[in-house]
């Protein structure tokens, strides 16, 4: 590294979501809970696979759009990760379905590569904000604020 660059290193927590690895810096995850008895919501956008009520709260599972749908209403089907959504007024949690956590890591976050269209589905563009090249293979970095439905999503 030369003396222009700088390293950006961050935490972050890896897992896999239908066999490909993804990361996310563990500032943005407040827990990792199995996802238990999820509630159908009708009329949700696709992306939302119901609500679970944690610890009082009511908070909304979501599944990376564009990832195989899970049945979900097995109490001990699959893991979640509880993130936080920082959104204009107040910061938003929601329950991303993962099917493992791989570990937990440092990683330099200057080193991001963009990502475009052609190198991601475009259903997962707005969550995935970038790439980091390893050792063991390309790792798909994910933005918090990317896990929420489209504006006009919500109100169908």
């Amino acid at each position: 590294m030369n003396g222009t660059e700088h390293a950006q290193m961050h935490s972050m927590v890896t897992f896999l979501i239908d066999e490909q690895e993804y990361g996310m810096r563990t500032e943005a995850i407040r827990s990792i809970i199995p996802v238990g008895n999820v509630t159908y919501v009708p009329g949700a956008p696709a992306s939302v696979a119901g609500v679970i009520n944690l610890r009082g709260d009511i908070i909304p599972v979501v599944e990376l759009e564009g990832t195989r749908a899970r049945d979900l209403s097995d109490e001990n089907e699959g893991l979640a990760l509880v993130v936080e959504v920082p959104d204009e007024a107040e910061h938003i949690a929601v329950a991303l379905v993962v099917d493992e956590v791989t570990h937990v890591d440092r990683a330099d976050f200057a080193k991001l590569e963009d990502t475009d269209e052609l190198m991601v589905a475009r259903d997962r563009a707005a969550a995935v904000i970038g790439v980091l090249s390893r050792e063991e293979g390309p790792l798909l970095i994910l933005e918090p604020t990317g896990l929420l439905p489209e504006e006009e999503e919500v109100g169908a």
